[in-house]
């Protein structure tokens, strides 16, 4: 499979399977693209090795997202795993630290 959406997508279906067998293989073969990269890091995490899953996150320049949270999820994790904790993953995960629920509030009452 070489359209890394789909691969994407299809690991996702594979983790809600079970089937972590068939995530390495799938992710070994699928083309480099930073997607591609947070389901390795994924399955890192889900194959007990936090410390490749915070290599991974380290190992390319992620774009600036809004309101998107799946690299500062999976850093957490990893940081947990080790017996780590972490209040904010580092900013070059390219996620904003905001509520997770909405990014804006207020504390003005109608």
């Amino acid at each position: 499979m070489d359209e890394p959406v789909a691969v994407c997508e299809l690991d996702e279906l594979l983790v809600e399977l079970g089937q972590s067998e068939r995530r390495v293989r799938l992710l070994e073969r699928a083309p480099e693209h930073r997607r591609v990269v947070e389901r390795r890091a994924d399955l890192a995490l889900a194959r007990g090795q936090p410390e490749e899953t915070l290599r991974l996150l380290g190992s390319i320049a992620w774009p600036r997202e809004h309101q998107r949270y799946v690299r500062s999820a999976l850093w957490k994790a990893a940081k947990a795993a080790l017996g780590e904790t972490v209040d904010e993953a580092p900013a070059f995960l390219g996620e904003d630290n905001l509520a997770a629920y909405g990014a804006y509030w207020s504390s003005e009452t109608s």
